[in-house]
């Protein structure tokens, strides 16, 4: 018998021993016997009865069984245990009936052991048994890890339990690291590691890594190749657009013996977790892409880029959180609620798209019936959101939805529309649309008004609260102003004219999301970064072709160099969203906001001036030459 393991060796293999005298020569040998480096322990079974009791009490990696008591003993095992991961060593060969031998192949008999069987005989028989014991176990663990893997709320935790996940592969070692590159830059993240790399946290490999792992990262091959005679590995997972990364190394420098079978279900199932939780977000982006695009469609005559929509919904987050951070209304400011509000109140005027154009366009006042023929969009679009909800059999975020376009126009005092809801009545989604939705509006250029300054819109609000808006929001609102205010980056001025109203319009804009962006770093809130990150992209791309269309009208030599220029900006503004969406590069608001706000200032006192003076020389050209200015107009020279 071997005996028990001291604190220091590793946990020894159960045996059980049934009908069978454990105590014969051929299993003297026991005692020395090893398989990857764990020693046996033996447990001797006279009866079946007996066995059923060891059994019920615990694991066993192998069961030596007399023939006469082979049928019984795989029966009580994968019939009544349910068992079909422990092997089974028949001794005294097999059992010659053809019924007998057909239930006993039935039941996934491990390796046979003749009647003259010999010690190296019987360890190649346990080490065979052990190895199909240790697959099946580590099979099963693997795919249970799969619920662990689905559930995983962030990148970080998804990296710790494919950790956890790859350590059921036989011959995996306790030294792991999980990384993970992006295809598109070419750039490889650290997320998580153990052993020797359990200090790893989120950053660029280059920076959390030694040269040596990094370069065996780099080096990298096809990620179904096995370790074999080295003492290091790496596992490259595509996925999506991305790709997985598994480093692992030895104690010892050790060569790694690395079960391949295993390690290629392992990859799968990794794979197909990953690509799984990724379509989850591909389908909640493109949910939010297609929310955009229809309250695009109801804002688009009205509304020349239906960025509105971006900004109402990132301070209707900003408002909630702070709501909550303030203990206000906690019954209704739920998880989900706070998950969802942002995006359903991209939706708040959809019903737009029902109100005649010569209402919606109109540059001036409306009269009485123009008025009640606008306000009818509240209902409109409350009544197509709820039957959306009602079609998709959603209860939450389409209802909140409908909520939100429905009641933004009630008033706290209860003379809004379209029910004239008042105080409580109204949902808190709505009572906080309300104060964005006009605070956006007065302070955005529209068709018929120029854009009020913020302080003023601020002063609108707050003498208001009570009877237009909720008060409690409207002190959340004046909160978020605040913290907006609270970080500068940058500052407009004058100087910064490059003489196009709507090409300053647009970098003051584009400098007003850095300052935000700031903010919400600063703050800590994931959600608002998300929003001003999404918009500072979309918002840069729509500049960018802006600003491009305008050199290439007039002729601007630099005008290719430029859109060069600013395809590297949009690129890293895409690989900084890629990084946060996935919680890579824990300095991130660093290397952000000083790459962008360099940038951005460089680009607008260097490259944007160099095209400003161009134009200006245009200009002094063609009031040198007469014969480029303008032929007088006949009758004014007349009059």
């Amino acid at each position: 018998m071997v005996e028990s393991p001291t604190h220091d060796q590793p946990t020894p293999w159960k045996m059980l021993f049934l009908g069978v005298d454990a105590k014969e020569g051929a299993f003297a040998a026991l005692a020395e016997l090893k398989f990857r480096h764990r020693g046996y322990r033996a447990v001797q079974a006279e009866t079946l009865s007996r066995a059923r009791e060891l059994l019920a009490a615990a694991d066993f990696a192998v069961i030596v069984v007399a023939s006469a008591q082979a049928v019984d003993a795989a029966r009580l095992l994968r019939e009544e245990f349910a068992n079909w991961e422990t092997s089974l060593v028949l001794m005294d060969g097999v059992a010659t009936g053809p019924e007998e031998l057909e239930q006993l192949l039935a039941y996934n008999l491990g390796p046979v052991v003749t009647p003259r069987f010999d010690a190296a005989e019987m360890a190649r028989a346990l080490a065979i048994a052990t190895s199909h014991y240790e697959t099946r176990v580590a099979g099963r663990r693997i795919a249970d890890a799969v619920d662990e893997l689905l559930s995983a709320p962030r990148l970080a935790d998804f990296a710790t339990r494919a950790l956890v996940a790859a350590g059921h592969v036989p011959g995996v070692p306790a030294h792991r690291l999980f990384c993970i590159a992006d295809e598109a830059q070419k750039l490889e993240f650290a997320v998580a590691g153990t052993g020797r790399h359990a200090h790893v946290t989120a950053g660029p490999a280059i920076e959390t890594v030694t040269a040596a792992v990094h370069q065996r990262l780099l080096a990298a091959g096809d990620g179904a190749a096995a370790a074999s005679g080295r003492p290091w590995d790496v596992w490259r997972i595509p996925a999506d657009d991305e790709t997985l990364l598994f480093y692992f190394e030895s104690d010892d420098g050790a060569p790694l013996h690395i079960d391949r079978g295993l390690q290629a279900l392992f990859c799968k199932q990794v794979m197909a977790s990953h690509d799984h939780i990724a379509a989850l977000g591909h389908i909640t982006r493109a949910h939010k892409a297609v929310v955009t695009a229809l309250s695009d469609l109801a804002e688009y005559k009205d509304n020349e880029t239906g960025e509105h929509v971006l900004r109402v919904a990132r301070m209707t987050d900003e408002i909630a959180w702070v709501l909550q951070e303030t203990g206000q209304y906690p019954e209704l400011l739920t998880d989900d609620f706070l998950e969802q509000v942002g995006t359903a109140s991209i939706l708040h005027d959809v019903g737009k798209v029902a109100v005649p154009d010569r209402i919606l366009l109109k540059p001036g006042g409306l009269d009485a019936d123009e008025r009640r023929a606008m306000e009818t969009h509240a209902a409109k679009g409350g009544a197509i959101l709820a039957k959306a909800a009602r079609l998709a059999q959603e209860t939450h975020y389409l209802t909140l939805a409908a909520q939100l376009a429905e009641c933004h126009h009630e008033q706290f005092d209860g003379s809004g529309y379209p029910r004239g809801l008042s105080g409580q009545d109204i949902p808190l989604g709505a009572r906080i649309v309300a104060v964005v939705d006009v605070f956006d509006a007065l302070t955005n250029k529209r068709p018929y008004k120029e854009p009020w300054p913020e302080e003023k819109a601020v002063a609108y609000i707050r003498d208001r609260a009570g009877t237009q808006f909720d008060p409690v929001v409207v002190d959340a609102f004046a909160t978020v102003m605040k913290r907006r205010s609270s970080v500068q980056l940058v500052e407009w001025t004058a100087a910064m004219s490059v003489g196009e109203t709507v090409l300053d319009e647009d970098h003051v804009r584009l400098i007003g999301l850095l300052n935000q962006l700031a903010t919400a770093l600063v703050l800590g809130n994931r959600n608002i970064v998300e929003y001003v990150l999404d918009e500072l992209l979309f918002y840069v791309r729509f500049h960018f072709e802006r600003e491009e269309t305008h050199m290439q009208a007039i002729g601007f030599p630099g005008t290719e160099e430029h859109r060069q220029l600013h395809k590297r900006f949009a690129d890293k503004v895409a690989q900084v969203r890629w990084q946060y969406h996935r919680g890579l590069r824990a300095e991130l608001s660093a290397d952000l906001l000083g790459f962008l706000t360099d940038w951005l200032f460089s680009h607008i006192m260097g490259a944007d001036k160099a095209y400003q003076r161009f134009q200006e020389g245009l200009a002094g050209q063609t009031l040198a030459d007469p014969s480029q200015a303008e032929a007088p107009d006949s009758q004014s020279t007349a009059a």
